[in-house]
């Protein structure tokens, strides 16, 4: 039971100094813009693999 009890609080102890670390140095991610829109399909047949008598 001492154990169990031992490893519970090595546990939380960890956990708590894991969320105060996130906290301590918040990181920004910046989405790249798109650099280009064209269409992919210009220039080509539209297909289809389904039969023609529906």
């Amino acid at each position: 039971m001492i154990k169990k009890k031992r490893i519970t609080k090595s546990l939380s102890l960890f956990m708590a100094m894991a969320l105060c670390v996130g906290n301590i140095a918040p990181v920004e991610i910046k989405a790249e813009p798109a650099t280009e829109e064209r269409n992919v399909m210009a220039g080509l047949e539209p297909t289809t693999n389904a039969d023609e008598g529906y």
